[in-house]
Protein backbone atom coordinates (compact mmCIF):
# COMPACT_ATOMS: atom_id res chain seq x y z
CA UNK A 1 0.00 0.00 0.00
CA UNK A 2 1.62 3.25 -1.14
CA UNK A 3 -1.37 5.49 -0.29
CA UNK A 4 -4.22 5.77 2.22
CA UNK A 5 -7.67 7.21 1.46
CA UNK A 6 -10.20 5.53 3.79
CA UNK A 7 -13.04 7.78 5.04
CA UNK A 8 -13.36 11.53 4.43
CA UNK A 9 -11.67 14.70 5.68
CA UNK A 10 -12.98 18.06 6.96
CA UNK A 11 -11.00 21.30 7.54
CA UNK A 12 -12.16 24.72 8.74
CA UNK A 13 -11.05 27.83 6.82
CA UNK A 14 -7.45 28.89 7.54
CA UNK A 15 -6.97 25.96 9.94
CA UNK A 16 -4.12 23.46 10.15
CA UNK A 17 -6.28 20.82 11.91
CA UNK A 18 -7.80 18.11 9.71
CA UNK A 19 -10.62 15.96 11.12
CA UNK A 20 -11.37 12.52 9.69
CA UNK A 21 -14.57 10.49 9.50
CA UNK A 22 -14.14 6.71 9.20
CA UNK A 23 -10.33 7.08 9.30
CA UNK A 24 -7.59 5.13 11.15
CA UNK A 25 -4.60 7.42 10.74
CA UNK A 26 -2.91 6.26 13.97
CA UNK A 27 -2.97 2.56 12.98
CA UNK A 28 0.62 1.58 12.09
CA UNK A 29 -0.57 -0.95 9.53
CA UNK A 30 -1.58 1.90 7.23
CA UNK A 31 1.72 3.77 7.54
CA UNK A 32 0.37 7.31 7.91
CA UNK A 33 3.23 9.44 9.34
CA UNK A 34 4.57 13.04 9.53
CA UNK A 35 6.19 14.58 6.43
CA UNK A 36 3.91 12.63 4.08
CA UNK A 37 2.13 14.38 1.24
CA UNK A 38 -1.69 14.74 1.39
CA UNK A 39 -3.98 15.66 -1.53
CA UNK A 40 -7.33 17.22 -0.52
CA UNK A 41 -10.21 17.63 -2.98
CA UNK A 42 -11.64 21.16 -3.10
CA UNK A 43 -14.47 21.47 -5.59
CA UNK A 44 -13.34 19.64 -8.74
CA UNK A 45 -9.59 19.90 -8.07
CA UNK A 46 -7.10 18.59 -5.54
CA UNK A 47 -4.90 20.85 -3.40
CA UNK A 48 -1.56 19.79 -1.94
CA UNK A 49 -0.40 19.89 1.68
CA UNK A 50 1.76 17.84 4.03
CA UNK A 51 1.33 16.16 7.42
CA UNK A 52 3.07 17.77 10.37
CA UNK A 53 1.81 15.38 13.04
CA UNK A 54 -0.65 12.46 13.52
CA UNK A 55 -2.58 13.10 16.72
CA UNK A 56 -5.12 10.26 16.54
CA UNK A 57 -7.08 8.04 14.18
CA UNK A 58 -9.28 11.04 13.33
CA UNK A 59 -7.00 14.09 13.66
CA UNK A 60 -4.00 15.33 11.66
CA UNK A 61 -1.96 18.51 12.00
CA UNK A 62 -1.02 19.99 8.60
CA UNK A 63 2.31 21.67 7.91
CA UNK A 64 0.56 24.99 7.23
CA UNK A 65 -2.92 26.51 7.47
CA UNK A 66 -5.29 25.29 4.75
CA UNK A 67 -7.02 28.26 3.06
CA UNK A 68 -10.28 26.54 2.04
CA UNK A 69 -13.23 25.05 3.87
CA UNK A 70 -13.80 21.37 3.12
CA UNK A 71 -16.42 19.05 4.58
CA UNK A 72 -16.31 15.26 4.24
CA UNK A 73 -14.03 15.61 1.24
CA UNK A 74 -12.04 12.98 -0.63
CA UNK A 75 -8.31 12.87 0.14
CA UNK A 76 -5.15 10.83 -0.60
CA UNK A 77 -2.10 10.40 1.66
CA UNK A 78 1.07 9.13 -0.04
CA UNK A 79 2.45 6.79 2.60
CA UNK A 80 5.54 5.77 0.56
CA UNK A 81 7.18 6.08 -2.83
CA UNK A 82 6.48 2.99 -4.97
CA UNK A 83 9.36 0.57 -5.64
CA UNK A 84 11.60 1.94 -2.90
CA UNK A 85 13.08 0.37 0.20
CA UNK A 86 10.80 2.43 2.40
CA UNK A 87 7.78 1.32 0.39
CA UNK A 88 8.78 -2.30 0.73
CA UNK A 89 9.38 -1.92 4.46
CA UNK A 90 5.97 -0.36 4.99
CA UNK A 91 4.27 -3.09 2.95
CA UNK A 92 6.01 -5.82 4.95
CA UNK A 93 5.09 -4.07 8.20
CA UNK A 94 1.46 -3.77 7.09
CA UNK A 95 1.29 -7.42 6.07
CA UNK A 96 2.71 -8.50 9.41
CA UNK A 97 0.09 -6.36 11.14
CA UNK A 98 -2.69 -7.91 9.06
CA UNK A 99 -1.33 -11.39 9.81
CA UNK A 100 -1.16 -10.72 13.56
CA UNK A 101 -4.74 -9.42 13.59
CA UNK A 102 -5.94 -12.36 11.49
CA UNK A 103 -4.35 -14.83 13.90
CA UNK A 104 -5.84 -12.96 16.84
CA UNK A 105 -9.33 -13.09 15.28
CA UNK A 106 -8.95 -16.78 14.39
CA UNK A 107 -7.98 -17.53 17.98
CA UNK A 108 -11.10 -15.75 19.27
CA UNK A 109 -13.28 -17.55 16.71
CA UNK A 110 -11.98 -21.02 17.65
CA UNK A 111 -11.67 -20.68 21.45
CA UNK A 112 -14.44 -18.39 22.64
CA UNK A 113 -18.17 -19.21 22.96
CA UNK A 114 -21.29 -17.44 21.71
CA UNK A 115 -21.07 -14.47 19.34
CA UNK A 116 -17.67 -12.74 18.93
CA UNK A 117 -16.74 -9.35 17.50
CA UNK A 118 -13.80 -8.94 15.08
CA UNK A 119 -12.30 -5.91 13.32
CA UNK A 120 -11.54 -5.91 9.56
CA UNK A 121 -8.41 -4.28 8.07
CA UNK A 122 -10.57 -1.29 7.10
CA UNK A 123 -11.52 -0.80 10.77
CA UNK A 124 -15.08 -2.13 10.50
CA UNK A 125 -16.47 -4.42 13.22
CA UNK A 126 -18.57 -7.48 12.46
CA UNK A 127 -20.18 -10.15 14.65
CA UNK A 128 -20.29 -13.88 13.97
CA UNK A 129 -20.85 -17.10 15.87
CA UNK A 130 -17.80 -18.88 17.24
CA UNK A 131 -16.88 -22.48 16.37
CA UNK A 132 -18.19 -23.62 19.76
CA UNK A 133 -21.53 -21.84 19.20
CA UNK A 134 -21.91 -23.42 15.75
CA UNK A 135 -21.11 -26.87 17.16
CA UNK A 136 -23.74 -26.39 19.88
CA UNK A 137 -26.35 -25.40 17.27
CA UNK A 138 -25.54 -28.47 15.19
CA UNK A 139 -25.84 -30.81 18.17
CA UNK A 140 -29.29 -29.40 19.02
CA UNK A 141 -30.79 -29.76 15.57
CA UNK A 142 -33.46 -32.34 14.71
CA UNK A 143 -32.57 -35.20 12.42
CA UNK A 144 -34.75 -35.14 9.31
CA UNK A 145 -35.07 -38.89 8.95
CA UNK A 146 -36.38 -39.20 12.55
CA UNK A 147 -39.59 -37.29 11.69
CA UNK A 148 -39.71 -35.67 15.13
CA UNK A 149 -39.00 -38.89 17.04
CA UNK A 150 -35.83 -37.35 18.53
CA UNK A 151 -37.75 -34.54 20.30
CA UNK A 152 -36.97 -35.08 24.03
CA UNK A 153 -40.27 -33.73 25.51
CA UNK A 154 -43.05 -34.01 22.97
CA UNK A 155 -45.74 -32.61 25.31
CA UNK A 156 -43.79 -29.41 25.88
CA UNK A 157 -43.11 -29.20 22.13
CA UNK A 158 -46.86 -29.27 21.39
CA UNK A 159 -47.51 -26.69 24.12
CA UNK A 160 -44.88 -24.34 22.71
CA UNK A 161 -46.48 -24.60 19.26
CA UNK A 162 -49.82 -23.51 20.76
CA UNK A 163 -51.49 -26.84 19.94
CA UNK A 164 -52.35 -27.93 23.49
CA UNK A 165 -55.94 -26.66 23.22
CA UNK A 166 -56.31 -28.42 19.87
CA UNK A 167 -55.25 -31.68 21.49
CA UNK A 168 -57.77 -31.17 24.32
CA UNK A 169 -60.57 -30.51 21.83
CA UNK A 170 -59.62 -33.59 19.84
CA UNK A 171 -59.71 -35.76 22.98
CA UNK A 172 -63.31 -34.69 23.62
CA UNK A 173 -64.48 -34.84 20.00
CA UNK A 174 -67.53 -36.79 18.90
CA UNK A 175 -66.93 -39.16 15.96
CA UNK A 176 -68.19 -37.93 12.61
CA UNK A 177 -70.15 -41.14 12.17
CA UNK A 178 -71.83 -42.75 15.15
CA UNK A 179 -70.76 -42.19 18.74
CA UNK A 180 -72.64 -41.01 21.80
CA UNK A 181 -72.81 -37.47 23.16
CA UNK A 182 -72.99 -37.41 26.96
CA UNK A 183 -73.57 -34.56 29.39
CA UNK A 184 -75.24 -31.21 28.72
CA UNK A 185 -74.67 -29.35 25.46
CA UNK A 186 -74.99 -25.59 25.99
CA UNK A 187 -74.80 -23.07 23.15
CA UNK A 188 -76.61 -19.81 22.26
CA UNK A 189 -77.41 -21.03 18.76
CA UNK A 190 -76.66 -24.15 16.72
CA UNK A 191 -77.09 -24.45 12.94
CA UNK A 192 -77.03 -27.83 11.21
CA UNK A 193 -76.85 -28.17 7.43
CA UNK A 194 -78.39 -31.29 5.99
CA UNK A 195 -77.21 -32.75 2.71
CA UNK A 196 -80.00 -30.99 0.82
CA UNK A 197 -78.77 -27.62 2.18
CA UNK A 198 -82.01 -26.94 4.09
CA UNK A 199 -80.50 -25.57 7.29
CA UNK A 200 -82.11 -26.34 10.63
CA UNK A 201 -81.43 -23.85 13.41
CA UNK A 202 -81.82 -24.56 17.12
CA UNK A 203 -82.08 -21.33 19.11
CA UNK A 204 -81.76 -21.41 22.88
CA UNK A 205 -83.09 -18.41 24.81
CA UNK A 206 -83.19 -17.71 28.54
CA UNK A 207 -85.39 -19.77 30.81
CA UNK A 208 -88.23 -17.23 30.60
CA UNK A 209 -88.39 -17.33 26.82
CA UNK A 210 -89.05 -19.78 24.03
CA UNK A 211 -86.96 -22.42 22.34
CA UNK A 212 -87.20 -22.48 18.57
CA UNK A 213 -86.34 -25.18 16.06
CA UNK A 214 -86.53 -23.65 12.61
CA UNK A 215 -85.45 -24.13 9.05
CA UNK A 216 -85.77 -21.91 6.00
CA UNK A 217 -89.45 -22.70 5.44
CA UNK A 218 -91.13 -23.20 8.80
CA UNK A 219 -90.60 -23.13 12.51
CA UNK A 220 -91.59 -25.10 15.58
CA UNK A 221 -91.76 -23.04 18.79
CA UNK A 222 -91.46 -24.97 22.04
CA UNK A 223 -92.85 -23.25 25.14
CA UNK A 224 -92.20 -24.55 28.62
CA UNK A 225 -94.94 -24.64 31.22
CA UNK A 226 -93.16 -22.22 33.54
CA UNK A 227 -90.68 -19.38 33.39
CA UNK A 228 -88.31 -21.49 35.48
CA UNK A 229 -86.72 -24.81 34.72
CA UNK A 230 -89.14 -27.66 35.38
CA UNK A 231 -90.01 -31.19 34.35
CA UNK A 232 -93.33 -30.22 32.82
CA UNK A 233 -94.17 -31.46 29.37
CA UNK A 234 -93.58 -29.06 26.51
CA UNK A 235 -96.52 -27.70 24.55
CA UNK A 236 -96.02 -27.48 20.78
CA UNK A 237 -97.08 -24.23 19.18
CA UNK A 238 -97.34 -25.04 15.49
CA UNK A 239 -97.99 -22.89 12.42
CA UNK A 240 -95.49 -20.25 13.52
CA UNK A 241 -93.23 -18.92 10.80
CA UNK A 242 -89.63 -17.99 11.56
CA UNK A 243 -89.09 -14.27 11.07
CA UNK A 244 -85.90 -12.30 11.53
CA UNK A 245 -86.87 -9.12 13.37
CA UNK A 246 -84.09 -6.54 13.67
CA UNK A 247 -84.08 -3.93 16.42
CA UNK A 248 -82.40 -0.76 15.21
CA UNK A 249 -81.02 1.12 18.19
CA UNK A 250 -77.69 1.70 19.88
CA UNK A 251 -77.47 -0.16 23.17
CA UNK A 252 -76.75 -3.64 24.47
CA UNK A 253 -80.24 -4.90 23.55
CA UNK A 254 -80.03 -4.02 19.87
CA UNK A 255 -78.08 -5.57 17.06
CA UNK A 256 -77.94 -2.69 14.55
CA UNK A 257 -77.33 1.04 15.06
CA UNK A 258 -77.60 2.08 11.41
CA UNK A 259 -80.74 1.90 9.24
CA UNK A 260 -78.45 1.34 6.22
CA UNK A 261 -77.44 -2.04 7.65
CA UNK A 262 -80.94 -3.54 7.82
CA UNK A 263 -80.95 -6.60 5.52
CA UNK A 264 -83.44 -6.67 2.67
CA UNK A 265 -86.73 -8.56 2.98
CA UNK A 266 -86.82 -8.25 6.76
CA UNK A 267 -89.07 -6.59 9.32
CA UNK A 268 -87.58 -4.35 12.01
CA UNK A 269 -88.39 -2.00 14.85
CA UNK A 270 -86.43 1.24 14.60
CA UNK A 271 -85.75 3.99 17.09
CA UNK A 272 -85.63 6.96 14.77
CA UNK A 273 -85.40 9.80 17.28
CA UNK A 274 -82.18 8.72 19.01
CA UNK A 275 -79.22 10.79 17.80
CA UNK A 276 -76.78 7.88 18.10
CA UNK A 277 -78.74 5.85 15.55
CA UNK A 278 -77.44 6.51 12.05
CA UNK A 279 -79.56 7.32 8.97
CA UNK A 280 -82.73 7.35 11.08
CA UNK A 281 -86.16 8.32 9.78
CA UNK A 282 -87.10 10.59 12.66
CA UNK A 283 -89.86 8.33 14.00
CA UNK A 284 -89.87 5.21 16.16
CA UNK A 285 -91.88 2.17 15.23
CA UNK A 286 -92.16 -1.01 13.15
CA UNK A 287 -90.99 -1.17 9.57
CA UNK A 288 -90.12 -3.36 6.63
CA UNK A 289 -87.12 -3.38 4.31
CA UNK A 290 -87.40 -5.19 0.99
CA UNK A 291 -85.72 -5.28 -2.39
CA UNK A 292 -87.49 -5.66 -5.71
CA UNK A 293 -84.33 -6.55 -7.58
CA UNK A 294 -80.67 -6.86 -6.61
CA UNK A 295 -79.67 -3.85 -4.49
CA UNK A 296 -82.68 -1.66 -5.38
CA UNK A 297 -84.50 -1.50 -2.06
CA UNK A 298 -87.34 0.25 -0.26
CA UNK A 299 -87.82 0.89 3.46
CA UNK A 300 -91.15 1.76 5.12
CA UNK A 301 -91.53 2.75 8.77
CA UNK A 302 -94.61 3.80 10.73
CA UNK A 303 -94.74 5.69 14.02
CA UNK A 304 -96.13 3.42 16.72
CA UNK A 305 -97.44 6.44 18.66
CA UNK A 306 -99.26 8.12 15.72
CA UNK A 307 -100.93 6.03 13.02
CA UNK A 308 -100.98 9.04 10.66
CA UNK A 309 -97.17 9.15 10.32
CA UNK A 310 -95.41 6.85 7.86
CA UNK A 311 -91.93 7.38 6.38
CA UNK A 312 -90.26 5.83 3.34
CA UNK A 313 -87.03 5.97 1.34
CA UNK A 314 -85.57 4.16 -1.71
CA UNK A 315 -82.10 2.85 -2.50
CA UNK A 316 -80.40 3.44 -5.85
CA UNK A 317 -78.71 0.15 -6.68
CA UNK A 318 -76.51 1.76 -9.34
CA UNK A 319 -75.13 4.50 -7.09
CA UNK A 320 -75.18 2.26 -3.99
CA UNK A 321 -76.80 5.03 -1.96
CA UNK A 322 -80.03 5.65 -0.06
CA UNK A 323 -82.33 8.60 -0.70
CA UNK A 324 -83.59 10.83 2.11
CA UNK A 325 -86.51 9.82 4.27
CA UNK A 326 -89.87 11.27 3.13
CA UNK A 327 -93.26 11.35 4.84
CA UNK A 328 -96.15 9.69 3.04
CA UNK A 329 -99.12 12.05 2.51
CA UNK A 330 -102.55 10.44 2.84
CA UNK A 331 -106.11 11.20 3.89
CA UNK A 332 -105.14 11.06 7.54
CA UNK A 333 -102.55 13.84 7.45
CA UNK A 334 -103.71 16.01 4.50
CA UNK A 335 -106.93 17.56 3.22
CA UNK A 336 -108.14 19.67 0.29
CA UNK A 337 -108.99 23.31 0.99
CA UNK A 338 -111.98 25.18 -0.47
CA UNK A 339 -110.07 25.81 -3.70
CA UNK A 340 -109.06 22.19 -4.18
CA UNK A 341 -105.44 22.57 -3.01
CA UNK A 342 -103.91 19.77 -0.96
CA UNK A 343 -102.68 20.95 2.45
CA UNK A 344 -101.45 19.23 5.57
CA UNK A 345 -104.09 18.24 8.07
CA UNK A 346 -105.04 20.61 10.89
CA UNK A 347 -108.20 21.03 12.97
CA UNK A 348 -110.41 21.91 9.95
CA UNK A 349 -114.08 22.90 9.77
CA UNK A 350 -115.73 23.18 6.36
CA UNK A 351 -118.70 25.62 6.44
CA UNK A 352 -121.34 25.64 3.68
CA UNK A 353 -123.65 28.61 2.86
CA UNK A 354 -126.61 26.86 4.42
CA UNK A 355 -124.82 26.61 7.76
CA UNK A 356 -124.10 22.93 7.42
CA UNK A 357 -120.54 21.94 8.30
CA UNK A 358 -118.11 19.03 8.48
CA UNK A 359 -115.17 18.43 10.82
CA UNK A 360 -112.12 16.24 10.59
CA UNK A 361 -110.45 14.09 13.23
CA UNK A 362 -108.60 17.03 14.79
CA UNK A 363 -111.65 19.34 14.97
CA UNK A 364 -114.18 16.79 16.12
CA UNK A 365 -116.60 18.31 18.67
CA UNK A 366 -116.73 21.81 17.19
CA UNK A 367 -120.18 23.25 16.35
CA UNK A 368 -121.27 25.83 13.71
CA UNK A 369 -124.42 27.96 13.93
CA UNK A 370 -125.65 30.23 11.11
CA UNK A 371 -126.51 33.56 12.78
CA UNK A 372 -127.81 35.27 9.62
CA UNK A 373 -126.98 35.58 5.93
CA UNK A 374 -123.22 35.08 5.59
CA UNK A 375 -122.61 35.13 9.38
CA UNK A 376 -121.55 31.95 11.21
CA UNK A 377 -120.67 31.25 14.84
CA UNK A 378 -118.10 28.47 15.59
CA UNK A 379 -118.28 27.19 19.18
CA UNK A 380 -116.51 24.56 21.32
CA UNK A 381 -113.12 25.83 20.09
CA UNK A 382 -110.30 27.91 21.57
CA UNK A 383 -109.55 30.24 18.71
CA UNK A 384 -107.44 29.28 15.69
CA UNK A 385 -104.85 26.54 15.45
CA UNK A 386 -101.70 28.31 14.22
CA UNK A 387 -100.64 26.67 10.96
CA UNK A 388 -98.94 28.87 8.34
CA UNK A 389 -99.96 26.43 5.65
CA UNK A 390 -103.53 27.71 6.07
CA UNK A 391 -102.93 31.46 6.03
CA UNK A 392 -101.30 34.26 7.96
CA UNK A 393 -102.79 33.17 11.30
CA UNK A 394 -103.55 29.62 10.23
CA UNK A 395 -107.16 30.59 9.75
CA UNK A 396 -109.34 30.75 6.66
CA UNK A 397 -109.34 29.47 3.10
CA UNK A 398 -112.11 30.72 0.77
CA UNK A 399 -113.33 29.44 -2.63
CA UNK A 400 -111.86 30.90 -5.82
CA UNK A 401 -112.95 31.16 -9.47
CA UNK A 402 -111.19 29.87 -12.57
CA UNK A 403 -108.89 32.90 -12.54
CA UNK A 404 -107.79 32.20 -8.97
CA UNK A 405 -109.79 35.17 -7.69
CA UNK A 406 -111.43 34.86 -4.27
CA UNK A 407 -115.24 34.89 -4.48
CA UNK A 408 -115.93 36.41 -1.04
CA UNK A 409 -114.46 38.74 1.57
CA UNK A 410 -114.13 37.40 5.11
CA UNK A 411 -114.18 39.26 8.42
CA UNK A 412 -113.47 37.15 11.50
CA UNK A 413 -112.96 37.71 15.20
CA UNK A 414 -112.24 35.49 18.18
CA UNK A 415 -114.57 35.92 21.12
CA UNK A 416 -113.45 35.99 24.77
CA UNK A 417 -114.70 32.42 25.24
CA UNK A 418 -112.57 31.17 22.30
CA UNK A 419 -115.44 30.88 19.84
CA UNK A 420 -115.08 32.47 16.40
CA UNK A 421 -117.44 34.74 14.42
CA UNK A 422 -117.12 34.46 10.62
CA UNK A 423 -118.75 37.10 8.37
CA UNK A 424 -118.69 36.65 4.59
CA UNK A 425 -119.34 39.29 1.92
CA UNK A 426 -119.82 39.00 -1.81
CA UNK A 427 -116.72 40.00 -3.79
CA UNK A 428 -117.55 41.27 -7.29
CA UNK A 429 -114.12 42.42 -8.57
CA UNK A 430 -115.71 45.46 -10.26
CA UNK A 431 -112.32 46.63 -11.54
CA UNK A 432 -112.27 43.76 -14.06
CA UNK A 433 -114.00 43.63 -17.43
CA UNK A 434 -117.69 42.78 -17.10
CA UNK A 435 -117.39 39.19 -18.22
CA UNK A 436 -114.74 38.48 -15.56
CA UNK A 437 -116.65 40.02 -12.64
CA UNK A 438 -118.25 37.88 -9.95
CA UNK A 439 -121.91 38.89 -10.31
CA UNK A 440 -124.32 38.18 -7.49
CA UNK A 441 -126.87 35.63 -8.66
CA UNK A 442 -129.00 35.25 -5.56
CA UNK A 443 -129.04 35.95 -1.87
CA UNK A 444 -128.65 33.01 0.46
Amino acid sequence: MSSYNFGTISIAANSDIATGTGTHWKDNKFGVAPAQTILIKVGNAFKLSAIKNVNSDTELVLIDKFPDVVSNATYFIQTSVPDTYSDAARKVTAQLGYTDELLFNLNKWMTETGVITITTPEGKTIQLKSINALASDISNRLTKDQNGADIPNKSEFIKNLGLAETVNLANGAVPKSGGTLTGTLSAPKISVDAQNKQRTTIISTNDAGESVIANYFNALVLKSGSASYSNKDLAFQADTMATDVYVVRNDKYGNINDFNNIPNNRTFFGYGSSTDVLNRSGVSGPGISFAGYSDYALQLQAAYYDSNIMMFRCRNGDAKSWGVWREIRHSGNTTFDASGFLKRASPIIEIYPSGEFTTNEESEGAEVTKESTGIYHISNVCGYNTDMGWGVHGGISVPKDNNNLELIFVDDRVQSDGSIIIETFHRQHAHLPTRFQNWRLKCI
